[in-house]
Formats: structure tokens, C-alpha cells, sequence
């Protein structure tokens, strides 16, 4: 409830805040939009020619939000076709989700230790163009806390017998 709450107030502020705005047709040239969207946001263009040296901020973001479409894609296809509609035998008994689940492993890894460098970088490290603040380090804590479940959850179905997973799962493991 404090959670909803929480969302809720932010929800309400960003729409006032977006209110502000002139109004735009978002619907006028859907096809260079998409195109424009897929060329620069999933390779992460913007956060990436951002780098320089001694200051890899960039990378961190890229890495966790490439991390983040990974854990998208294994909640649609393992939880909600796999456990939703009774496919979940089917769609871990083959090489490609095998393979699937040892990527997604250590994409886990690396987003978990992109979200450490993000905490030290900001609030031990941080350069004077960072402000620490709360918001910052609840939203860091909590996809970090994230990342740590889902390591629990593939031991905890490792450790109570269903190992046939485990080499796949090497830091779950």
C-alpha cells in the first residue's frame, strides 16, 4: 500500500509535469518513430557516446538496461506462456533455453555488479555533477534487491532438487 502510495504521487507528478508541455502528435510518422526508437534506444547510443575515460557511466546504464530486456523477455516467455499456460516443462527441456538461462545468469551478474559501480560511483566516488539523493539510491537498492532474488529463487530451486538446470545456472548455482 505504501508502495501504491508512493507510485501513485510520482505517477500524478510527472503527468502535471508533462501537462506543462505544447501538445505533439505522437502518431505522425509511426514507421521513422519506431525506426528512430530501435536505431538509438535499444543499442543505447545515447548512454554510450557518453563515454570517456575514467568515466564508464554509460556503460553501467547500458548494461542494466540490456539486463532489464533480458529479465522482460524471461518473464514473458518462462512465467507467463511457460507457468501461464502449462509450457513451462516444454520450454526449459531444450538447448536453446539451456542456453537462454546461462546468459540470462550472467546477465544478472553483470547488471547486479553495474548496480554496485552505480552505488559507489554516486555516493562514495561521486563526480560534482551527480547530487546524491534518496530517490536515486531506493531505486538503485531495489533492482539490486531484484537481482539478488533471482539469484535466491535458482538456488533455492537448485538446492531442493531440481539441479538439471544448475551448470546453466552457474552464479544461481
Amino acid at each position: 500500500a505504501i508502495a501504491l502510495g508512493i507510485f501513485a504521487n510520482r505517477a500524478v507528478f510527472l503527468y502535471r509535469l508533462m501537462r506543462l508541455g505544447q501538445p505533439d502528435s505522437r502518431f505522425d510518422s509511426l514507421g521513422k518513430r519506431l525506426g528512430v526508437m530501435l536505431w538509438n534506444i535499444f543499442p543505447q547510443r545515447c548512454s554510450l557516446k557518453s563515454l570517456r575515460a575514467g568515466d564508464f557511466a554509460g556503460l553501467g546504464h547500458a548494461f542494466i538496461f540490456w539486463g532489464f530486456i533480458l529479465f522482460f523477455f524471461n518473464y514473458v516467455i518462462f512465467i507467463f506462456i511457460g507457468d501461464g499456460f502449462g509450457m513451462s516443462e516444454a520450454l526449459r527441456s531444450n538447448i536453446v533455453s539451456r542456453v537462454f538461462f546461462y546468459v540470462f545468469d550472467i546477465a544478472g551478474a553483470v547488471v547486479a555488479l553495474s548496480l554496485i559501480w552505480a552505488i559507489v560511483r554516486r555516493y562514495i566516488f561521486r563526480p560534482m555533477r551527480l547530487a546524491p539523493s534518496g530517490e536515486a539510491a531506493f531505486i538503485l537498492v531495489l533492482v539490486f534487491l531484484l537481482m539478488l532474488f533471482h539469484f535466491l529463487i535458482e538456488g533455492f530451486d537448485i538446492g531442493s532438487g531440481d539441479d538439471t538446470l544448475a551448470r546453466w545456472m552457474p552464479v544461481g548455482a
